[in-house]
């Protein structure tokens, strides 16, 4: 509904810009005759103010007919551009941080390979968490060939406590 009244308003300030125009083309173009080459020049201020004013209202119809084209098809297309390019330019920057050598990819892995990586000790303590939360839940779907290895649900498990 509001697409109805936006175009709405913008062909009613069309049809009022057209008719300003030609209401001051009719307007100058009366007075708009040439001299005879002969005839001494009168000024008429009367006329001059009229033509003025009228050339002030045609530039502020031309102004009201651009601004009412460009809020039509101006901001809702220049909004979904600058939501598709933030959308580009956002994964592109994250592609480019984890690809090999970029910036997070290299932090991550400079924060692994020290022993004292503070990203490193809650990476696995928070790994070990999911793990131990998740096994019950595929515990049955587990299976080995090792028959060293017994997965028995009565056996018990530190579930939930974390070293």
């Amino acid at each position: 509904m509001a697409t109805f009244w936006r175009i709405f308003y913008a062909t009613l300030s069309l049809l009022v810009a057209i008719t300003l125009c030609v209401i001051a083309y009719l307007l100058i173009g009366r007075y708009a005759t040439p001299a005879t080459a002969n005839s001494p020049v009168a000024i008429d201020y009367t006329n001059m103010v009229v033509i003025l004013l009228t050339t002030v209202t045609v530039i502020f119809s031309v102004s009201a007919l651009g601004l009412a084209i460009l809020g039509v098809v101006g901001f809702r297309s220049l909004k979904r551009e600058a939501g598709k390019f933030a959308s580009t330019e956002a994964l592109r920057a994250i592609s480019s941080s984890f690809d090999e050598g970029g910036r997070a990819l290299v932090k991550i892995q400079d924060e692994f390979t020290r022993e004292e990586g503070h990203l490193k000790k809650w990476t696995e303590r928070r790994i070990r968490q999911e793990v131990i939360a998740l096994l019950p839940l595929v515990i049955d779907k587990i299976t080995t060939n090792n028959p060293d290895v017994r997965l028995d649900e009565d056996e018990p498990t530190d579930e939930g406590q974390v070293d």
